[in-house]
């Protein structure tokens, strides 16, 4: 009896670890989905489309900025910016939310797409 009582016990421990699993990634997932806009490591700045826009970036130095659509690779908009110029996403007074970048207003468009993403050009990895 000694040995199922352990084993009995180890298996509701393995239960109960991935039960914590579950949530754990169920947590990350929500955190990830609400963002609404967030830098990433590779230096892409996104908006989630349905989100508050965050408040715009400032350009940390100089360079061509490029916007991309979440279904392509080929940039919707493209813009030198030099240090400290502002770009990101905002919500206008008609609740419309457009990309911005210095002063220059980039509609996001009618069609669907889950998210749209600044990156500096030379930040482009294998792009």
């Amino acid at each position: 009896m000694g040995k199922c009582g352990r084993n009995i016990t180890g298996w509701r421990l393995f239960d109960r670890l991935r039960a914590g699993g579950a949530w754990l990634v169920s947590l990350l997932a929500c955190l990830w989905l609400c963002g609404g806009c967030a830098q990433h490591h590779d230096g892409r700045f996104t908006y989630l489309r349905g989100t508050i826009p965050r408040p715009l970036l400032k350009a940390k130095g100089p360079g061509t900025y490029v916007l991309v659509p979440d279904d392509s690779l080929t940039p919707k908009f493209s813009i030198d910016l030099a240090a400290g110029d502002p770009y990101g996403f905002r919500k206008r007074e008609d609740d419309a939310i457009v990309a911005v970048a210095k002063d220059k207003e980039i509609e996001l468009g009618d069609r669907y797409v889950p998210f749209y993403y600044w990156l500096k050009k030379n930040d482009q990895q294998g792009k």
